[in-house]
């Protein structure tokens, strides 16, 4: 499989600008024997701090954003007043625009990959530099919108062309975000611990979320449940703060297997909206 056609993060080799890519490191540097230099493995411990979710879509109250929608600073501030969440630096934010769940409803992937989609309009660029962000991610398969705002100037993915090798911004794409957009929803808590490393594929410009492994007392969010067959490996968590003061842990991007609550993790939650992470760095 591609590693970069599933939930997934972009290296900061992933792209360029003319002849170089973030750092200024030389496009050279990346060939088909892999990138010599910003590797996605460089991120493998960087991945994980507070995370905030923005529900763009039911902000503006649709199920599903129009394709075509470019999504601009107003609307990302706006969804954050109402749903009463601080942006702060180096946040890992995680955009919901909702097309992923219009396909799964549809039964079909038709124009997903690469076809007209909502996304970040380029205007995004000053509030991804205004906020101190550390990664950005969407549940969409390119995160920018789709036709591209420089369509007639014949440039592919402009905002992609400064987030990754002029800002040095780590984003992800194609992220399921439906359960927690329901939970969220109904809770009305939008921020949480956020942990999803990329698999360390040495070389690799953008690699797929790991899979990963935690003590039995984090079952459906990491790792295997002997108690629950269908509970294969997750491939990322998010552990919320509750009204109630537990923690609710929500499973892997992919898919859901269910919702657990386990107080154990809460001092890992405190730790992580106490303490911001610095941005990420290669």
């Amino acid at each position: 499989m591609a590693l970069q056609a599933a939930t997934h993060w972009d290296g900061l080799g992933h792209v360029f600008y003319e002849e170089h890519m973030w750092n200024g490191y030389d496009c050279r540097e990346v060939t088909s024997a892999g990138a010599q230099k910003c590797g996605i493995e460089k991120t493998k411990n960087k991945m994980v701090g507070r995370g905030v979710f923005l529900d763009v879509a039911r902000a503006l109250g649709k199920d599903c954003l129009d394709d075509g929608y470019g999504i601009t600073c107003d609307d990302l501030d706006m969804t954050a007043k109402k749903q009463g969440v601080e942006l702060k630096r180096g946040d890992y934010i995680v955009v919901r625009t909702g097309q992923m769940e219009r396909c799964f409803k549809a039964g079909s992937w038709d124009g997903y990959p690469g076809g007209d989609a909502p996304g970040f309009a380029f205007e995004t660029l000053e509030w991804v530099q205004r906020t101190e962000l550390a990664a950005l991610a969407s549940d969409t398969w390119g995160c920018e919108v789709r036709p591209n705002e420089s369509k007639d100037a014949g440039i592919n993915q402009p905002w992609h062309w400064i987030t990754i090798p002029i800002m040095g911004m780590t984003m992800g794409e194609i992220f399921n975000v439906k359960e927690l957009a329901e939970d969220c929803a109904a809770d009305g808590v939008y921020e949480y611990l956020f942990v999803a490393p990329a698999i360390p594929i040495t070389g690799a410009v953008g690699s797929p979320v790991t899979n990963n492994v935690y003590q039995p007392q984090f079952k459906g969010c990491g790792g295997r449940d002997p108690g629950n067959p269908h509970n294969t490996a997750q491939n990322a968590y998010v552990c919320k703060l509750t009204p109630d003061g537990t923690s609710l842990v929500w499973g892997s991007f992919f898919g859901i297997d269910h919702l657990h609550r386990d107080p154990v993790v809460q001092a890992l939650a405190d730790d992580a909206v106490a303490e911001q992470p610095s941005l990420t760095q290669q």
